[in-house]
């Protein structure tokens, strides 16, 4: 994989990303998670990122967008309270 040195994709290279995010979106169709914005802005930042890379074939681009999204977006995350002050002594019944 060589790294785009000028941070820019060119034509070619944004229908190979679009084609990779469309890919994963189809894979995911029939997901709850397929339609939300955060899932769509979650695949758009993977498939970008490495395409800028230099990753450019859009199976890579695709699988390695839904395991992104599998081993960190759509694991359920322990949310904790919220760092303050005003809340150090207290216990959420939403978050214990």
């Amino acid at each position: 994989m060589k790294q785009k040195l000028d941070g820019a994709l060119y034509p070619d290279e944004v229908a190979i990303a679009a084609a990779a995010f469309q890919a994963a979106l189809t894979r995911l169709d029939g997901s709850t998670y397929a339609d939300t914005h955060s899932v769509r802005r979650c695949l758009a930042e993977y498939i970008s990122a490495h395409a800028l890379m230099g990753e450019l074939e859009v199976d890579a681009l695709r699988d390695g967008a839904l395991r992104y999204l599998q081993n960190g977006f759509m694991r359920p995350a322990r949310r904790e309270p919220f760092a303050s002050p005003l809340y150090e002594n207290r216990r959420s019944p939403v978050f214990p």
